[in-house]
C-alpha cells in the first residue's frame, strides 16, 4: 500500500517495536579496564590519522585513570590487523578478564554496511572482513561486567580544522577521572558505538579522527560539564551518546568548511558525520528513521532537521537520480509512532517544509532500506 503526501510517496510498512529493561544506572565501580587497540596501518593513506588516534587515545587513558586500573592488553597495526588476528586476541583475554572488569575494544580503520552481515570491518591486507556482530560476540563471550566496541571508521553502503582544544587532566592524585569511573567503571551491559552512520568517516594526517578526536575531548569532560542541568550529575551512556553525537557533527561541519577553504579539491564528499549507537547498556538502541529517494531525473537538493530542532541544526543534502538517503536520530526505548520526532525537510524552491513521519528501527545494524520510505517525485 502506497500513498501521497505533499508530493512525496510514502511506501511500505511500519517495523514494529519492542521493550526491554536496564540495569542500575551507578553501581560499585569495576576493578579494572582491559583495552584492545586495532589501528589499521597497513592502508598508507589512513596511517599518518591513525597513527595520531593511538597517540589520542593513549594520552586520554594516561591522563584519566591511574596505572593501576587499566591495561592495554594488546595493539595490533599494520599487517597484524586481519579479522583472524583480531578474534585470537580478544579470544586470549578468556580466563584474564572477569565480571568484575570492564573491555574496551577501539578500532581505527576502514567500515562499511554489507547487506547480509551488516556493518563490518574491513581489512587493507586484503583478507576476510570481520562482521561487528561477530565482534560483539567474541567480546561478550568474555564475560566483562561491561563490555565497550568503539569504532573511527566509515558505515557506507558496501558496492559489489585543527583540534586546539588542549585540557589537561592529570592522574597524579591516584583517582579515576570522575566521568571515566562512570562510564568505564559503573556502567554495565554492553555498549557499541562506531563513527558514523550510512556514511563515511573522516579525517586528516594532523589530528587524525573526527570521532577520535570528540569522544576523547567529552570523557575528559567532568559530569557537571557535560550534565549542565543536573545537580550531582551522573554520566551514563545514554546521556553521553547524543553529546558526543553532537560534537562530532560540529566538529564536522567547522573541519569540513575549514579543509574546503585550504584546499578547495578536497573531494569531501560528505554533508554530515553521524556517530551510530548500536547499544548503549543492556539494550539495543532504538531510533527514529525516515528513508528518503529521489525520484526526479535531476539531483535532489533539500536540507534537513529533526522537529523542534534549533536553526544552526539544518543540514543540506544533494541525492542524485534514484539515491536514497537514510536520517536516523535515537529515540525512547518503547515509543509509539505518535510519539517519534518528524524530519522536516525544506525542498529547493519549496515554499514550506515537509514534516515527515519516522517510524521505529530496532536492529543491530545502521539503518538501511528502511521501509516506509518517501519517494520525493518534484
Amino acid at each position: 500500500m502506497s500513498r501521497w503526501i505533499g508530493g512525496l510517496l510514502l511506501a511500505g510498512c511500519v517495523l514494529a517495536s519492542a521493550t526491554s529493561t536496564s540495569r542500575a544506572a551507578n553501581p560499585e565501580p569495576l576493578k579494572k579496564l582491559y583495552v584492545v587497540m586495532v589501528f589499521d596501518t597497513d592502508d598508507e593513506n589512513l596511517a599518518p590519522s591513525l597513527f595520531m588516534d593511538e597517540k589520542r587515545m593513549l594520552n586520554l587513558f594516561k591522563t584519566t585513570m591511574p596505572e593501576s586500573r587499566y591495561e592495554v592488553v594488546k595493539s595490533l597495526k599494520g599487517r597484524q590487523v586481519t579479522a583472524t588476528k583480531i578474534v585470537e586476541a580478544v579470544k586470549a583475554l578468556k580466563g584474564k578478564i572477569t565480571s568484575d572488569d570492564a573491555v574496551l575494544f577501539f578500532y581505527g580503520g576502514h567500515g562499511a554496511n554489507n547487506d547480509k552481515h551488516g556493518h563490518v570491518l574491513k581489512m587493507s591486507s586484503g583478507g576476510a572482513d570481520l562482521a561487528r556482530s561477530r565482534l560483539r560476540k567474541e567480546l561478550e563471550d568474555l564475560g566483562a561486567g561491561l563490555t565497550v566496541l568503539l569504532t573511527d571508521c566509515c558505515s557506507t553502503p558496501e558496492k559489489n580544522t585543527a583540534d586546539s582544544e588542549v585540557i589537561k587532566i592529570g592522574d597524579r592524585d591516584g583517582k579515576l577521572h570522575p566521568t571515566m569511573k562512570h562510564l568505564f567503571f559503573q556502567a554495565r551491559g554492553v555498549v557499541d558505538v562506531t563513527a558514523a552512520s550510512s556514511e563515511a568517516a573522516w579525517s586528516d594526517d594532523k589530528n587524525g579522527g573526527l570521532f577520535t578526536r570528540s569522544i576523547a575531548k567529552m570523557l575528559k569532560r567532568k559530569p557537571e560539564e557535560l550534565l549542565k542541568d543536573e545537580k550531582d550529575a551522573f554520566v551514563t551512556w545514554a546521556k553521553f551518546f547524543p553529546l558526543l553525537e553532537s560534537d562530532t557533527q560540529i566538529l564536522f561541519k567547522t573541519w569540513s568548511k575549514a579543509m574546503l577553504a585550504r584546499y578547495p579539491d578536497a573531494g569531501i564528499r560528505a554533508v554530515n558525520q553521524q556517530p551510530h549507537a548500536f547499544f548503549l547498556g543492556d539494550q539495543l538502541v532504538p531510533y527514529a528513521v525516515v528513508e528518503i529517494q529521489n525520484a526526479k531525473p535531476t539531483t535532489l537538493k533539500y536540507k534537513y532537521r529533526w522537529e523542534g530542532g534549533e536553526d544552526s541544526a539544518w543540514v543540506d543534502v544533494e541525492l542524485k537520480p534514484n539515491a536514497r538517503k537514510t536520517h536516523a536520530t535515537p529515540t525512547k526505548k518503547g515509543a509509539e509512532a505518535d510519539e517519534l520526532p518528524r524530519l522536516e525537510i525544506f525542498r529547493a524552491g519549496a515554499e514550506r517544509p515537509d514534516f515527515l513521519r519516522a517510524t521505529i528501527w530496532e536492529k543491530d545494524r545502521a539503518p538501511k532500506n528502511v521501509l516506509p520510505f518517501y519517494k520525493i517525485k518534484k
